[in-house]
């Protein structure tokens, strides 16, 4: 792996509803620490950010969505997150949902509680932002789709049911490489997330495990399908961010997460 010092310094993104450009800072300054590739992010959060909200992002370069992989990011996390600071970012998110639960249940805390120790800074972690948004839609047995390996899925499913859930059906795309899962059209997630809600139809909602996976576009549509509510790692991510921020706007189209207040 490259020498932390040779990676990519934050860089700057102003996001509005409709596109992503570089302008002059607004109303908040959020940095993002990416997993590896943060192009789905991105876009998706795009849709639903208020303007004159300003994402600073810098990654965490996620060889591969193993645990092995995951694990050698770990102790860069907090360096990432004062390059942030530095940078002039206001609130930190961490993404990438599965450096959340690597170490089961109670790890998404700790890293937590690392940002804000190494920074001084209001911060949440993906994962906890996917647990806070699975409660507030009343979804307690769950249906899960994810793009990972049986391993990772392994370790999900134990800190979901840690973490007070009952983890009726869980399957994963199988994917390791984080650039193959961006290239991922938002059709595979949605027949992925009725296939597993197929397996248990009694759940209470259905969880797309994955900030690098596309899924904001294909919510809605579940939603309607199944009369469940649906979250993705993205929506939870962006709403509890911005949330954070202060900046928060509820956004129709999206999914009932994203309509809450």
């Amino acid at each position: 792996m490259a020498e932390r010092e040779n990676w990519p310094l934050p860089y700057l993104l102003a996001t509005t509803r409709t596109s992503i450009r570089c302008v002059p800072v607004e109303r908040a300054r959020i940095g993002l620490i990416s997993p590896n590739d943060s192009r789905v992010m991105e876009e998706e959060w795009s849709l639903v950010t208020p303007p004159g909200t300003t994402y600073l992002i810098t990654g965490l370069m996620v060889e591969s969505v193993t645990a092995a992989g995951l694990e050698k990011v770990i102790g860069h996390i907090e360096r990432a997150a004062k390059e942030l600071a530095m940078a002039g970012a206001q609130a930190i998110i961490q993404c990438g949902t599965p450096v959340g639960f690597l170490r089961g249940y109670g790890w998404d805390k700790e890293i937590t509680a690392r940002i804000m120790a190494a920074t001084g800074l209001p911060a949440i972690a993906m994962t906890t932002a996917v647990v806070d948004a699975l409660g507030e839609l009343g979804i307690r047995k769950v249906v899960v789709g994810t793009a990972y390996i049986e391993p990772v899925n392994q370790i999900l499913h134990k800190f979901l049911t840690d973490s007070g859930f009952q983890v009726l059906a869980l399957k994963g795309l199988q994917k390791t490489d984080a650039a193959e899962i961006t290239l991922i059209t938002s059709d595979i997630p949605y027949n992925l997330a009725r296939e597993v809600y197929n397996l248990a139809p009694e759940a209470d909602g259905i969880f797309i495990s994955c900030g690098a996976m596309r899924g904001l576009d294909i919510i809605d549509r579940l939603e309607k399908e199944t009369g469940k509510p649906v979250t993705t790692s993205n929506q939870a991510a962006v709403r509890a961010i911005l949330k954070l921020a202060g900046v928060w706007q509820p956004v129709q189209g999206y999914g009932r997460l994203l309509e809450m207040a």
